[in-house]
């Protein structure tokens, strides 16, 4: 029972601490720009602590935001700029065959003509 008293006190100083300075899960996800929803799921399995009021709202200390931004955001910011340069890959790609196929008829009515004709055309 005293291990039991223990961990309520911890709890409670902890709590204290974090009440001092606090975010609500509404704050982290504006300051993150993560769903509420993902936060919640983070903290359900232990990736993010949080300490529950005695509203039983989730708080969170702000080092939480630092953590995300540097582990989340980062992907996110890759994933985004990967997606993105594989969008122009496509489209240069899309541009370049359709050069390449407008050249083609062109180059077969060169290959009929003289020196002479290709210089007048030129």
């Amino acid at each position: 029972m005293g291990d039991v008293a223990g961990d309520d006190n911890e709890t409670e100083i902890r709590l204290k601490e974090m009440k001092r300075i606090r975010l609500t899960i509404k704050e982290v996800a504006a300051a993150t720009g993560l769903s509420k929803q993902t936060i919640r799921r983070l903290a359900n399995d232990g990736t993010i602590p949080c300490l529950r009021g005695k509203n039983k709202y989730r708080l969170f200390n702000p080092s939480v935001v630092t953590f995300l931004r540097e582990r989340y955001i980062k992907e996110r910011v890759a994933q985004k700029v990967t997606s993105s340069l594989k969008q122009e890959l496509a489209e240069i790609q899309k541009k370049l065959e359709k050069l390449c196929n407008a050249q083609l008829p062109l180059d077969d009515q060169v290959q009929g003509l003289t020196e002479d004709q290709c210089l007048k055309r030129a």
